[in-house]
């Protein structure tokens, strides 16, 4: 998974996978916040499915589905809202 950090407590990047998930774990993350909307033909798994993993692993999880052509604010405020409860690090895809 390609990840880029933003700031200390914040990274992006692409779908993790199961594995992934628990890497960022052990790395120190608190919670993951996926914006992908279910069906995206590229995902591996849905978001339940990506939630239960992500709660094996010992991670917060947040979905909060954008249009990433047309995000509107209460998105935004629901991603600075997962953020501030996560309490620790942040992986955002």
């Amino acid at each position: 998974m390609k990840r880029a950090s933003i700031k200390e407590q914040l990274s992006v990047g692409g779908q993790p996978t199961e594995d992934d998930l628990r890497a960022l774990t052990s790395e120190g993350y608190a919670a993951v916040i996926n914006l992908r909307r279910d069906g995206e033909s590229s995902d591996p798994f849905d978001a339940a499915g990506e939630g239960q993993a992500a709660t094996k692993a010992g991670l917060k999880y947040f979905h909060i589905p954008v249009n990433s052509t047309d995000p509107k604010r209460e998105q935004v405020d629901a991603v600075r809202a997962a953020i501030s409860e996560a309490r620790g690090p942040v992986y955002v895809h």
